[in-house]
């Protein structure tokens, strides 16, 4: 057995990736998760399909507004970009972890003023 993965679930992550991309652009988040997390499920070895689908699914929990997930995804990505050694990644994934940090904080903060 290979340790790598096949040529053909590498082609089938990304295709589901690329689905999940498509969808979340319409406005439609919700399944285009689905599309990534069936690709994370695919898997692939390529660090660079794996850390924009890691920022997709940041990206996406984000819009819905589920600020846990997003700050997970970011901070897998951020961890991808460290290990690649790609700065201008690294730079990207600190900005999305930085805008979910602000709007969490914002949210925390109108939920207190309520009570």
């Amino acid at each position: 057995m290979s340790s790598s993965l096949d040529d053909g679930d590498a082609d089938t992550c990304l295709q589901l990736a690329l689905e999940g991309e498509k969808l979340c652009k319409g406005g439609n988040c919700r399944d285009g998760v689905a599309f990534f997390e069936a690709a994370l499920q695919a898997g692939t070895d390529d660090f660079r399909t794996l850390s924009a689908i890691y920022s997709q699914l940041g990206n996406a929990y984000f819009y819905m507004g589920d600020y846990v997930k997003a700050m997970q995804y970011h901070k897998h990505d951020l961890t991808l970009a460290r290990t690649m050694g790609d700065r201008l990644g690294e730079a990207k994934a600190s900005g999305n972890l930085g805008n979910t940090l602000k709007v969490r904080e914002r949210e925390s903060f109108k939920l207190l003023s309520r009570t």
